[in-house]
């Protein structure tokens, strides 16, 4: 649940109090909820305000609150590159790909070596530091990805689901 409280203070300033008299209890799972519920308050879903002065700067405020907590959102890429900074493929989090070596590290592909062979056929380039693996196994798989690519391919995850998996992990929280 988001705060309420921080974000209207933090995004209205001084005028958050109006805002929270009328919504400062209502629980939103997230930044887009709450931006989705404050942009669509308008004149004639607030009409149980009586008061025509205050419904119709509650109406702006809402509006002005949608827009800013717009703002307050982290883009698909920006959410990607928190997870990918976090992640390391030396993490138990990455224990399937079961890395080895020093100066080349080989590893498991996730794609070819998924299915028992026990294939070191895929590598970590910059000695193990980079966050992606590459498969050179001869049948030539082609599977190329960051780690995250990985952690989905391994567990049969879309690329979006295997972020959300790793950011809770990792213990990063979007919302």
């Amino acid at each position: 649940m988001i705060n309420m409280v921080y974000y209207a203070n933090l995004l209205l300033g001084k005028e958050a109090g109006l805002i929270l008299k009328f919504f400062g209890s209502k629980e939103f799972e997230s930044l887009n909820s709450a931006q989705f519920f404050f942009k669509n308050q308008n004149d004639f879903i607030l009409s149980w305000i009586k008061n025509e002065e205050i419904r119709a700067q509650v109406s702006k405020l809402a509006i002005l609150f949608s827009e800013r907590l717009d703002e307050q959102q982290l883009s698909f890429q920006e959410k990607k590159e928190m997870v990918l900074t976090k992640s390391t493929s030396s993490s138990a989090l990455f224990g399937f790909l079961e890395p080895k070596g020093g100066r080349t590290v080989t590893c498991k592909c996730p794609r070819c070596g998924n299915n028992g062979t026990n294939k070191w056929d895929a590598w970590i380039p910059d000695k193990g530091s980079a966050k992606f693996v590459v498969c050179n196994h001869r049948t030539n798989c082609g599977f190329s990805g960051d780690l995250i690519a990985v952690y989905a391919e391994h567990y049969g995850l879309g690329y979006g689901q295997a972020m959300a998996h790793l950011s809770d992990e990792l213990g990063i929280d979007f919302s």
